[in-house]
């Protein structure tokens, strides 16, 4: 059995319209060659939704995902309190936004990822118009 470097990104979770590697060793999410600077905790949190939005992207609408993740399975992935909890995913929020990703609150029943970006590499501004995001070297 062949054991992976523990500096190894992974591909995923895959989301149509978005190129995403991870490592969750090092807790490090890279969107688009980008490194998003997440703490450990909003890491796990951000990393709970994408993954249940990439199960439940439907093959019959590409690009069209819908995902909701109950409070209580977001306690149990970070065991802290419901309002540090909220804290942690605003703040994932804010840095997860200029990818065109931001998680959104349903009342005080849990968490849903919205994906705004409309093509690869671009994110909409408040103006409308497309810009490009410029890449970090991972060397």
């Amino acid at each position: 059995m062949k054991i992976k470097h523990l500096d190894q990104l992974v591909g995923g979770p895959h989301l149509v319209g978005y190129r995403l590697q991870h490592n969750d060793w090092r807790h490090l999410l890279v969107i688009e060659g980008r490194i998003v600077p997440l703490t450990r905790t909003e890491y796990a949190l951000t990393m709970a939704l994408l993954r249940k939005a990439e199960q439940m992207q439907a093959p019959a609408a590409p690009g069209r995902m819908n995902c909701f993740v109950a409070i209580e399975d977001l306690l149990q992935v970070a065991p802290v309190s419901r309002e540090t909890l909220r804290q942690h995913l605003r703040n994932a929020r804010a840095k997860l936004l200029p990818y065109g990703i931001t998680l959104s609150a349903v009342g005080p029943y849990g968490y849903t990822a919205v994906f705004l970006r409309n093509q690869p590499g671009t994110v909409r501004s408040q103006r409308g118009s497309a810009q490009s995001q410029p890449a970090l070297a991972l060397s």
